[in-house]
């Protein structure tokens, strides 16, 4: 087993699935929580998602994710170019997460044979809104029933990775 990462067992099978090499915790401070002692939801999916083949096309992962721009706000238009410039940091980002994380494979593959083959359950991007997603059943209200991803590339932002 690769050094640092710790067995998850679910149903009766051993994941050596995880995220756990020094520099995450420096990026991500709240991993350690979630990988010492993971959710059921997290093991769950764990569970679910197990295949790790790189079997999409890595290029066009942002094509199967997004399927426009929009955002949390219905009436508001998305800028075309803060959409394109955001879109492609997006897709060079899942590129990246697909081609080196196996965690990642597992979870793309899975939601892509789950909904995202399919057009109409693809999300929009807010390009340019303040980062959010709309997953509760009040975010999904908000927004008129659309599934949203708010991005933007606002080097100030307090939240970024250092």
């Amino acid at each position: 087993m690769p050094a640092g990462i710790k067995p998850i067992f679910i149903n009766n099978m051993m994941s050596i699935y995880g995220l756990s090499h020094p520099h995450d915790s420096k990026v991500f401070p709240d991993l350690p929580e979630h990988q010492d002692n993971p959710s059921q939801l997290r093991l769950q999916h764990d569970g679910l998602a197990t295949d790790d083949k790189a079997r999409l096309e890595p290029m066009c992962l942002a094509e199967y994710l997004i399927s426009g721009p929009g955002g949390m706000d219905p009436d508001i238009e998305i800028d075309d170019d803060t959409y394109d410039e955001c879109r492609e940091v997006l897709s060079r980002i899942l590129e990246d997460a697909y081609t080196q994380s196996g965690t990642f494979r597992r979870l793309m593959n899975y939601a892509y044979d789950q909904e995202l083959h399919d057009v109409e359950q693809r999300w929009l991007l807010g390009a340019g809104e303040n980062f959010g997603t709309t997953v509760t059943d009040e975010d999904l209200e908000s927004s008129e029933g659309r599934k949203v991803i708010a991005l933007n590339l606002d080097d100030t932002d307090d939240d970024s990775i250092p």
